[in-house]
């Protein structure tokens, strides 16, 4: 949906980024069960806070 809404933008001439709030897509290789978007899915839509943290790293509100 919100890749969907940017593409939209994109095509109104508009600029349009996706932040993840994603508690399981912020870590790398966790890609079953989160249904984290694909590099193809990204579609050149910079998305943010997707497959930065290694799982063994503590995530949290205030690093968010």
């Amino acid at each position: 949906m919100a890749v969907g809404l940017a593409e939209n933008l994109v095509r109104n001439g508009m600029d349009a980024e996706i932040i993840s709030a994603d508690s399981r897509q912020v870590y790398r290789g966790m890609d079953i069960g989160s249904a984290k978007i694909t590099p193809e899915e990204m579609q050149d839509i910079p998305h943010y806070l997707v497959d930065i943290l290694d799982p063994s790293e503590d995530f949290n509100g205030a690093v968010f």
